[in-house]
Order: C-alpha cells, then sequence, then structure tokens
C-alpha cells in the first residue's frame, strides 16, 4: 500500500522515518521501545526502517519480524584513519551509518552515542533525538542529580552503591577528567546540531535543558 503522511511538529511531512539505535544485545527497556515504536510507525502507514551496529539476531529477530533491520559492523578495517579515540570511533561509525541514513525523511536516535554520531553527518532530512536519557556516564552531575546531591551530602561516606560508584568516577586522576570533559563538550556540540530533541519523562525533559 502507498505509505500514509503525516503532519509532524517539525512543520514537515514525512514518509520514511529511520530509526537509530546503537545495539541490540541483551532484552532492556530502550531497545524494546525503539522495537514497538518501529511497529506503531508501520502500522500508521509510514516506511519504517531500523539502523542499528551490535546485533543479536537469536533474541532480536523474533521482536523484528516483519520490519526492516540493517545491522552495520561495530567495526571495520578503514576505521582506523578516523583514530582510536572514542570519539575517533564514533566518528567512524558515523561515517559508516550514513549512507544507511541518507533517503529518510526523518532520522530519530535513541540511545546515545546515537545523537553524537547523528549531529555529527550532515542528512537531506529531519535529524531529531529520542532522549531516553542524557548519557549519565558523560554528565555526571547534571543527568544524576540526586546521586550527585547525595555523594556531595556524604563525603567519603559508605552509602548505597549507585552513590559510591558516582563517587568513584567523579574522582578519576586529572588526565582521565581532561578526557572526559572533551568529550561532554563534544556530546553538546553535536547534540546541539540536531534539528529535535524531545524526552520521554519530564525527568529526562529537565535533565537535557540543564545540560544542552
Amino acid at each position: 500500500p502507498r505509505p500514509l503522511h503525516s503532519q509532524l511538529p517539525f512543520g514537515v511531512i514525512l514518509s520514511r522515518i529511520t530509526l537509530f539505535h546503537p545495539a541490540f544485545l541483551s532484552p532492556g527497556g530502550a531497545e524494546f521501545l525503539c522495537v514497538n515504536q518501529a511497529r506503531r510507525l508501520a502500522g500508521y502507514g509510514f516506511d519504517v526502517r531500523t539502523v542499528t551496529f551490535d546485533y543479536d539476531p537469536g533474541i532480536w529477530a523474533p521482536q523484528h519480524e516483519g520490519l526492516h533491520v540493517t545491522a552495520l559492523p561495530k567495526r571495520a578495517l578503514m576505521d582506523a584513519r578516523f583514530g582510536f579515540s572514542r570519539l575517533g570511533k564514533l566518528n567512524a561509525r558515523a561515517q559508516r551509518a550514513r549512507p544507511h541514513l541518507l533517503d529518510a525523511d526523518l532520522v530519530l536516535a535513541h540511545n546515545a552515542p546515537c545523537n553524537w554520531m547523528l549531529g555529527s553527518i550532515k542528512l537531506p532530512g529531519q535529524r531529531a533525538w529520542q532522549c531516553n536519557e542524557p548519557p549519565r556516564t558523560l554528565h555526571l552531575r547534571k543527568a544524576n542529580p540526586r546521586l550527585a546531591a547525595r555523594v556531595d551530602a556524604t563525603p567519603g561516606g559508605t552509602v548505597d552503591l549507585a552513590t559510591r560508584s558516582v563517587r568513584k568516577v567523579m574522582q578519576v586522576g586529572s588526565e582521565r577528567q581532561k578526557q572526559l570533559h572533551k568529550r561532554v563538550l563534544s556530546d553538546i556540540a553535536m547534540t546541539q546540531q540536531l534539528d529535535t530533541v524531545f524526552a520521554i519523562s519530564q525527568f529526562s525533559r529537565d535533565n537535557a535543558r540543564a545540560i544542552y
């Protein structure tokens, strides 16, 4: 059947939507959300594609039955030309994903770092990020405000495992802090290149506003 068209908030008439999610490995809430979203959009008549990297067909092929999925290799021989830093590796993946995103009217990134990768490439269609939550390992305080408050309130004290984990990351050495700060700035810059960012909860929305 001919795809239906729908007017979305960006003011763009859409037909093909590509969902961009980093991995489908172990079952998780974000992965099921992505699958259900693809199925629901397809049911509305959109031409829906999913592009990802790591993919376990034993778990996810039955969930994606009847849906179009492109699973790209996470690493490739030519990736070395982008360097071996974290940002270099992400840039390499973004460039490998780009040909599979070119024909979409809207590319919708799900979990980080797909927001970074999508913001780093130019596409003819709209680029949006469905922010399930900002990357917590990058934005330690602003994406984890309650945990950060507990760290500040219990200096050196032993509390729950989550608080201890956040404190440990906050106390890494200066060189690691410099690398982390560079990634934080890059995440903000690439996300600000997107056409639209929307959150799935008030908590994520407030954190995203504080960060981006």
